[in-house]
């Protein structure tokens, strides 16, 4: 493994792109949503790129462009996987939730989400991480 400083920062300048590269993955489209503020004012994480292009790139002989190309090709292989897969307990715990709440009157979609959710012990964004994100879509 090369661990040359010029090696280093030539596979940070290519994760940076990828991190930053549409369809972003979930964990850093968190972040870029964070990032921006509640209003999108904030700074534009792909403005380092000529800094990246000049100080990395080239000095390594290669091409920003196709570092791009190759980050956005990742991008869109990474969106089209799952997630994650659900273990066969947690299929199970989910299946039987909405087995559970399906036949209840009172089962309106929000009701079994939220039996879905308990049975994975997944929390549910709260009243305020919820209006915060209309704002934000609001804005966009």
């Amino acid at each position: 493994m090369d661990t040359t400083p010029q090696s280093l920062l030539t596979d940070l300048a290519r994760l940076h792109l990828r991190a930053t590269a549409s369809p972003l993955p979930a964990e850093a489209a968190d972040i870029t949503t964070w990032y921006e503020g509640p209003f999108g004012e904030g700074p534009d994480l792909t403005d380092g790129v000529d800094w990246l292009d000049q100080h990395i790139a080239r000095p390594a002989g290669a091409d920003i462009n196709q570092w791009i190309d190759d980050a956005r090709q990742q991008a869109t292989q990474a969106a089209a996987r799952p997630a994650r897969t659900l273990t066969p307990n947690e299929h199970d715990s989910a299946w039987h939730a909405i087995e559970g709440t399906v036949g209840n009157p009172d089962a309106d979609p929000g009701t079994v989400l939220n039996a879905v959710l308990a049975a994975l012990r997944i929390q549910a964004p709260t009243a305020a991480d919820e209006q915060a994100a209309s704002l934000r879509r609001r804005a966009a």
